[in-house]
């Protein structure tokens, strides 16, 4: 009898682990977005120089 409640304790262990582990990886968040700098270059004005923005910039960092 003593060898069948460790089983069963053992197993109740092993689906506990399993559930937190389940938790977790669910709760995993998702990758950040991929930005592509080469899309940014008519920024390069107004990041370097100051310059107002052009509409091509604001619409490239919009879509970034």
């Amino acid at each position: 009898m003593a060898k069948w409640a460790a089983a069963m304790e053992m197993l109740l262990l092993v689906v506990v682990a399993a559930a937190a582990v389940a938790v977790v990886v669910a709760q995993a968040p998702p990758p950040p977005p991929q930005c592509d700098p080469g899309l940014l270059s008519p920024c390069a004005a107004p990041i370097f120089f100051g310059t107002a923005p052009s509409a091509s910039c604001c619409s490239s960092l919009k879509a970034q």
